[in-house]
């Protein structure tokens, strides 16, 4: 009897040991936890931590944590938030939390904590907030820590629908996301789901899109990294503008300084989009990093089944492209300057320098260690046909100093690529801009179509003409393809070398003709130019007027 008595004094007082005891050991464990999520967060580029009170009790605590946006990351936004999102963004925001340490918090699986969290704004934000969401909270997060230090992030924005007597209008459907973390955050995989948003802009236009995942998997690298994948898709986008949008490529620049051909700005693409629709569907977007001692390995996937332009269908899309044999200190070091970066009032012109000089200092070793960058796979079907390219990208032996000397950075860069694209559609895109230099009579019929024929029957005199001298080939399906090798600072295509004198200039807007009395449009149908150099397929049909 009396062990009897004993056995169950033990179970009684372990029992309560258990009941009483154990809360009060999980309630210390979990203030460490969250005394570290909170360091973590204070280190971000971002945010700050302006206070946290802790209050610790035997079965439950309660955390209060006033957070605020850096000034220094918000002047990078001022210029480009509404008026009403800057105001919500420069103030506080004060989260409470309700932290149960109890083993059985979470129901039948023990764990060291469940918090739960309140955002509370201030009465101006407040206010703005109310507009959308009304009486329901903003935004809830709930937070479990396991026994081992691990846990699990639940968080969600709640939907609304908003409308001005203006017309403009917002249908948002609401935000889901998980995120499951490794003690002190050294790794965590977030799931994001959002079914839909819908702008409308009075009588300019809308955008919307619906079903966007995100899954996303992170750990630390051996060098300040963040490494591992995501995946971001979206089930369909749709883009609709009732204005013109204007648009001007400065593509002659880029031509000269990977090939020291000097082109005319006529090749230049420039002019207005007309009013029109944009849809896309099953669009997804895939990146992955990862170390390899002293190297990193990068790549990203992009791609569509379908883009309904108008009453045109371009789809699918494939690309994959990667970065390979990244220094990884150097990689770090750009990172760590950007962060800095963002913190300051600099304007996109100063935000760039500031990056290139990082590039020729602190971060050179991302060239001087013979990077390779390599398009895998292009491949884009049109109205017209396939677009398909692959190649990569080298720099060999590049130092510092030559990242300062366009000319000795160039005699180090190797460029090999393999392009295929439909004869018609160089027509459709080559019409396209010699309308904004060939000048026709108004009063003259079916002058588009003039233009367009004078084009193709041009265009197809230098495309054979080219196809003829072995730069290019055209196959039966009237597909245009060519091998383009940049190599010691010389530009061949098909294994025939373009010979150009260093800054010549080959197709200078001074040779564009002055504004002729004949009809332009017609003059390349009765005499079309013949191509004495590859470079010439830039130029514009004899007798077309300068605008």
């Amino acid at each position: 009897m009396k062990k009897l008595l004993r056995l169950v004094s033990g179970l009684i007082l372990l029992l309560a040991a258990l009941v009483f005891g154990a809360p009060y050991y999980l309630g210390i464990k979990a203030e460490e936890s969250l005394a570290k999520q909170h360091e973590i967060l204070a280190d971000t580029s971002f945010l700050q931590v302006e206070s946290r009170r802790y209050e610790r009790g035997w079965f439950s605590s309660t955390e209060t944590t006033v957070v605020r946006f850096k000034p220094t990351f918000l002047a990078q936004l001022q210029d480009k938030l509404p008026d009403n999102l800057k105001t919500i963004l420069n103030q506080p925001i004060t989260l409470e939390s309700r932290v149960n340490h109890n083993l059985f918090a979470n129901g039948i699986m023990p764990v060291r904590a469940v918090v739960e969290t309140q955002f509370n704004f201030e009465p101006e934000s407040r206010e703005i907030l109310q507009r959308f969401f009304g009486s329901q909270p903003p935004a809830s997060l709930r937070n479990v820590i396991n026994l081992d230090g691990s846990g699990h992030l639940s968080w969600q924005v709640p939907a609304f629908k908003y409308q001005e007597l203006s017309g403009i209008a917002i249908d948002w459907q609401g935000l889901k996301g998980e995120t499951d973390y490794a003690k002190y955050f050294t790794s965590y995989q977030t799931d994001l789901e959002n079914p839909g948003l819908t702008i409308t802009l009075a009588d300019k236009g809308s955008v919307a899109y619906q079903n966007l995942k995100l899954h996303t998997e992170t750990r630390d690298g051996q060098h300040n990294l963040a490494l591992g994948s995501s995946k971001l898709t979206l089930g369909q986008v749709q883009l609709e503008w009732k204005d013109n949008i204007s648009y001007d490529i400065r593509l002659n620049d880029v031509l000269n300084m990977v090939s020291d051909l000097q082109i005319g700005s006529f090749i230049n693409p420039y002019g207005q989009v007309p009013p029109s629709k944009i849809s896309l569907t099953d669009l997804h977007i895939e990146t992955s990093m990862a170390e390899d001692g002293q190297w990193v390995n990068t790549e990203g996937k992009f791609g569509f089944a379908k883009l309904n332009y108008g009453s045109d269908s371009y789809g699918p899309l494939a690309i994959i492209v990667s970065a390979e044999h990244l220094d990884a200190e150097s990689l770090a070091a750009l990172k760590t300057r950007r962060d800095q970066l963002v913190t300051q009032r600099l304007d996109d012109g100063q935000m760039r320098e500031a990056l290139l000089a990082t590039l020729r200092r602190e971060a050179a070793g991302l060239f001087t260690n013979d990077p390779v960058i390599r398009l895998k796979q292009f491949d884009l079907t049109t109205p017209q046909g396939m677009i398909s390219s692959s190649g990569e990208l080298k720099f060999s032996g590049l130092t510092a100093a030559d990242l300062n000397d366009i000319n000795s950075m160039m005699a180090k860069t190797d460029a090999d690529f393999h392009i295929a694209i439909p004869q018609k559609l160089i027509e459709q895109l080559t019409a396209s801009q010699a309308k904004n230099y060939i000048s026709v009579d108004p009063s003259l019929p079916n002058a588009d179509k003039e233009i367009q024929e004078a084009v193709r029957l041009w265009l197809d005199n230098i495309l054979t003409g080219m196809a003829r001298q072995g730069y290019l080939k055209i196959d039966g399906n009237q597909i245009v393809s060519t091998h383009i090798v940049i190599r010691d600072q010389a530009l061949s295509m098909n294994g025939k070398r373009i010979e150009s004198q260093a800054d010549q200039d080959l197709l200078p807007d001074s040779s564009l003709p002055a504004d002729s009395s004949a009809p332009a449009a017609s003059a390349p149908a009765s005499a079309p130019a013949q191509a004495s150099h590859p470079a010439a397929a830039f130029a514009p049909p004899k007798g077309a007027s300068a605008p």
